[in-house]
């Protein structure tokens, strides 16, 4: 369907009538996103990534809010509290099997070799608990 208006435009696919188009200069939506505003990806690399303020054995000093939050995570793991160590080898796991990813170390069922402590993990793991003078009882080698 064609019509002709006052300029001689032909309105019909693709070609809406001269007065529902928009001005010149104006938006669509002239109240969109302000500038300078942030989405939730910007907003949490900048809460991650904060520098805090620690102390421990070496003094205070500063490091980023998530290196603070492995350090405790790892340090409650020593002392004892089970849902630290899940975490902490839960995010073990994660890192090798990006990393594995990455590098294409992979299984023929598309899968990461599983996690697996060996004894000279704990050892250093005890050792560790050792220096922070940290009672974590008998630590077995387990098969998974």
């Amino acid at each position: 369907m064609s019509t002709r208006d006052d300029d001689d435009y032909d309105v019909g696919y693709k070609k809406p009538p001269k007065k529902t188009q928009f001005k010149k200069g104006q938006s669509g939506n002239s109240k969109g996103r302000p500038k300078g505003s942030r989405n939730i990806a910007t907003l949490l690399e900048e809460a991650l990534f904060r520098k805090v303020t620690i102390k421990d054995e070496r003094g205070s000093r500063k490091v980023t809010f998530v290196e603070a939050l492995v350090h405790k995570m790892s340090v409650d793991a020593l002392k004892g509290d089970p849902r630290a160590a899940t975490k902490i080898i839960e995010l073990i796991k994660y890192h090798d099997a990006r990393k594995a990813h990455a590098s294409g170390d992979v299984n023929e069922i598309g899968d990461t070799a599983p996690f697996k402590v060996t004894q000279a993990d704990l050892d250093i793991m005890r050792s560790l608990a050792r220096d922070l003078d940290v009672s974590v009882g008998d630590i077995e080698e387990t098969e998974e």
